[in-house]
């Protein structure tokens, strides 16, 4: 009984691994991710108060091009410029304060 009990899950065992096919591993989730760190990230409040004016913030490293963009306000992104070093600056078009959520920095060099 032993023996045919063995039998039977060596054998369910060795189908279910024989089936696994190497599909690419696909997902979303949290993690580390690799690029670039953002420090000193301030804003300017524009003539109006409850608007967002301009960003300010420091990369680790030097890119080419960097954008920001704010959460909940989906494909609306904003060009940065390299005022000196590693240091950006963002000039945003109506970004009310009260809705910001969280800040995106993209950059690629």
């Amino acid at each position: 009984m032993v023996v045919v009990l063995f039998v039977t899950v060596y054998s369910v065992s060795a189908q279910a691994s024989s089936g696994v096919q190497g599909y690419p591993t696909r997902g979303e989730g949290a993690g580390s991710i690799s690029g670039y760190a953002v420090s000193g990230l301030h804003y300017q409040l524009a003539q109006d108060p409850t608007l967002i004016g301009s960003v300010e913030f420091d990369l680790d490293a030097p890119a080419r091009q960097v954008v920001v963009g704010f959460d909940p306000t989906p494909g609306r992104s904003f060009s940065c410029w390299n005022e000196a070093g590693y240091h950006w600056v963002c000039e945003l078009d109506q970004i009310h304060l009260r809705e910001v959520e969280g800040i995106r920095v993209s950059a690629s060099g």
